[in-house]
């Protein structure tokens, strides 16, 4: 199971409680699954490439997983490097102000 950028080995999944334990005793709820692979999914297929300059502006990626978020920024500096995309802008959810480039 991969869970925020770690992989766990299971000895149970509790169905009654909605949880998963793995074989170091970690448990993992239900709820706190989903590293943003559908956000992911999206992503990449609107940074597919049509012939026009690309202006990327993703807003509440905050569900995803930092490793996830990197695929993204990869190919957003892909795209860059070949002179497909004019910028690119990745906004999440924070109580301080933060700007990186990366």
């Amino acid at each position: 199971l991969t869970h925020i950028d770690m992989k766990y080995n299971l000895s149970e999944v509790d169905l009654l409680n909605s949880k998963f334990i793995a074989t170091d005793g970690t448990v993992i709820p239900f709820s706190t699954m989903g590293t943003g692979q559908r956000q992911l999914a999206y992503i990449l297929n609107r940074l597919n490439y049509d012939g026009r300059t690309i202006m990327a502006i993703f807003d509440e990626v905050a569900m995803m997983s930092l490793g996830t978020m990197k695929q993204v920024i990869y190919k957003m500096k892909e795209l860059e490097s070949e002179g497909k995309l004019l910028f690119g802008i990745m906004i999440s959810p924070s109580d301080t102000l933060e700007v990186k480039n990366w």
